[in-house]
């Protein structure tokens, strides 16, 4: 319903959507003559609805994540670097505009020697609704690709690779990890940990400590994201104005930060793994000595 107000907002007609009572678009059919798509259903259609878009020549509009296999992401690379509209995907802490200022004023210092960045979803539930029925159905790529955004959108860090990490699954009643540490290097020597929890009931919040040696700088979001905000941005990147959703390109880098660690360190909550332990350990003391 956040995307139709946003549209509505800016004067733009709606097709497939109807407000009272909410009613998707249900059919295959006539939901391509529009010239925008707003892809907001489950997480397992993104790339797909939106491969077809792009396909026609549409801009489209996705939420977060677009991709799930290294497939969709190769294939969404070659599709956005040569389609006719425009690619956006909604990365909402782009637009909380204190914690970027209060973020922009603790990375001026120089000297930064690691970066943490956190994600309490406070919504524990909601991993029991459709999420569950999705078999690789991931946190990293479904909740914390927001994080990384955030973290290579402003820190400044080069590329941003995961070395190591840990996965857990506090709620044994799951088939997926509900807590994820993806531990990194940095092209500029930062190191970086992720970490996302969605094991909590309530508390939904975003935190970033920048650490200088033995000197931390913590940064708190508790406010509510805003949720037309992407999409009203979108809109003005196609009219030619200033764009501060991430570009196609910085879509696909997020998403391969976060698929990198689920190829590799797995998806479904082995939290006790040797390997991925032995291969976090040369950097996990950057962060826990």
């Amino acid at each position: 319903i956040e995307h139709y107000r946003a549209y509505t907002s800016l004067g733009l007609a709606v097709t497939g959507y109807d407000p009272d009572p909410p009613l998707y678009w249900r059919s295959d059919e006539g939901w391509l003559d529009a010239d925008i798509i707003s892809v907001c259903t489950w997480d397992d259609t993104h790339f797909s609805y939106s491969k077809r878009a792009l396909g026609a020549g549409k801009h489209v509009f996705c939420e977060k994540p677009v991709i799930r296999n290294r497939a969709e992401l190769e294939e969404l690379r070659n599709t956005t670097r040569f389609a006719a509209g425009r690619f956006g995907c909604n990365m909402p802490l782009r637009y909380q505009t204190t914690f970027l200022l209060e973020l922009d004023a603790a990375l001026k210092e120089p000297g930064i020697t690691s970066i943490e960045a956190e994600y309490h979803w406070g919504r524990h539930n909601k991993l029991y609704g459709w999420r569950k029925t999705i078999g690789d159905y991931s946190i990293v790529l479904g909740a914390g690709i927001h994080l990384v955004d955030l973290v290579q959108w402003k820190c400044g860090l080069g590329w941003i690779k995961p070395k190591g990490g840990l996965l857990t699954r506090q709620d044994k009643s799951l088939d997926v990890a509900d807590i994820a540490d993806i531990y990194c290097n940095s092209e500029k020597g930062v190191d970086v940990r992720f970490r996302v929890d969605c094991s909590d009931k309530e508390g939904h919040e975003h935190l970033i400590r920048v650490h200088r040696g033995e000197k931390s700088t913590v940064i708190r979001n508790t406010l509510p994201t805003d949720k037309q905000a992407g999409v009203l941005n979108f809109v003005k990147s196609i009219q030619g104005k200033e764009r501060q959703n991430p570009t196609e390109l910085e879509t696909i880098i997020a998403h391969d930060v976060c698929l990198t660690f689920v190829e590799q360190f797995g998806k479904t909550g082995a939290a006790e793994s040797a390997r991925i332990q032995w291969l976090a350990e040369d950097i996990k003391s950057t962060f826990w000595s």
